[in-house]
């Protein structure tokens, strides 16, 4: 197997990537891990989260460089700024959308004053 060679170029918080016919925006979201990204193709309505958030839970923070709270923060302005009908595609599990983490994630979103 062939060892990939270095990335040419770097992504960065709020850079769009065109592909075909749609822009990719960048959105840096770090809590998981310092890196993370999320993809959101506007056109479709449509992010991919990774291990950010997920239907009704979210990524670990006890991972070396995850933090609870930079987690929350990053979901909470990269993630619940979006329109509410926004698709979300996790990297585990089924998709939910960003109306749904809002009103029924126990960790983030509306259902979180209750814990």
């Amino acid at each position: 197997m062939d060892i990939p060679s270095d990335p040419d170029f770097y992504l960065e918080d709020d850079q769009s990537i065109k592909l075909n016919n749609s822009i990719i925006q960048v959105r840096h979201a770090p809590g998981h891990s310092p890196g993370s990204v999320v993809f959101y193709i506007d056109d479709i309505k449509t992010a991919v989260v990774g291990d950010l958030i997920f239907y009704q839970g979210i990524g670990r923070t006890d991972l070396d460089g995850g933090s609870f709270n930079q987690l929350k923060k990053s979901i909470e302005t990269q993630i619940f700024t979006l329109p509410p009908q926004t698709l979300l595609i996790p990297g585990h599990g089924p998709t939910t959308t960003v109306g749904e983490e809002m009103r029924l994630n126990p960790y983030v979103g509306a259902a979180s004053q209750f814990l």
